[in-house]
């Protein structure tokens, strides 16, 4: 994946902080199911993100747009905190629900039929371990539970056989670099 964006947040207090993000994703999407990864369709998003930074939780929101395959949309809402470890290290635990349009939808999940509508598809757990350099280069690792939600979707990546059924782990490691 690779993501060019441009943030800008705006100080409460010393602890209190909101954020919003304005950016361009491109990355290739395998799918979830047998179907779907033979295809490695090259999508391309622009989205928007919002959070509220504070000591407690901090919730954040997004909507995307894919403009290059399913022309779909998909939103995104979670709550995450982050937790200042010894030697510079922040291990961030995250909670997500997100769904998109019936187009987004039968792109990611083959066979899935784009008419059912939109809906909600899927939840995840993760947890996040990063390090910063210094104020503009990063690295961070990440572990997640995903799940598919909806009766439509779950139904689809059954049909097809998809090897991940309706939970799975996956992880991923990767390179924050700003300026």
């Amino acid at each position: 994946d690779w993501t060019a964006y441009f943030r800008h947040g705006c100080d409460f207090s010393e602890d209190w902080r909101i954020a919003a993000e304005i950016g361009h994703i491109w990355y290739k999407y395998h799918g979830l199911t047998a179907a779907a990864s033979k295809t490695y369709a090259t999508m391309e998003e622009i989205y928007i993100r919002a959070e509220l930074a504070n000591p407690f939780l901090t919730p954040y929101f997004s909507f995307r747009h894919d403009h290059r395959v399913t022309h779909g949309e998909f939103l995104e809402g979670g709550l995450k905190r982050d937790f200042t470890l010894p030697a510079g290290l922040t291990l961030t635990p995250d909670a997500t629900v997100g769904g998109g349009t019936g187009d987004y939808l039968a792109v990611l999940y083959p066979p899935f039929d784009a008419s059912a509508g939109s809906g909600v598809s899927y939840v995840q757990f993760a947890l996040t371990l990063s390090y910063r350099f210094n104020d503009s280069f990063g690295v961070h690792l990440k572990g997640a539970f995903s799940a598919l939600t909806g009766d439509d979707v779950r139904s689809a990546v059954r049909r097809d056989g998809g090897t991940y059924e309706n939970e799975f782990l996956w992880a991923a490691a990767g390179v924050d670099w700003s300026f």
